[in-house]
């Protein structure tokens, strides 16, 4: 699996349990919903590991893959994609 980024032509269909990593947060299990409400960002990742509960969005966690029961991978080789925005 490849790490891809929020920000390309392929995103998580919402629901779907992805695999998700930002350089403050580091990589973490969740699912993700898409909440055309939400004023700011509209793709969430729903932390889904133990207890910890928590919710990021793609500007915070803007690398993602799905999650299909592998090892957490180790990090991207970048902290942001090239098409992050500025």
């Amino acid at each position: 699996m490849e790490w891809l980024s929020f920000f390309g032509y392929r995103r998580p269909i919402n629901g779907q349990k992805i695999i998700y990593y930002g350089e403050p947060i580091g990589v973490w299990r969740g699912t993700y919903k898409l909440d055309r409400s939400d004023p700011y960002c509209n793709h969430l990742m729903f932390c889904g590991e133990g207890t910890i509960g928590g919710v990021v969005d793609c500007m915070d966690a803007p690398w993602w893959m799905p999650d299909e029961g592998q090892d957490k991978p180790a990090p991207p080789s970048k902290p942001y994609p090239e098409d992050y925005p500025a």
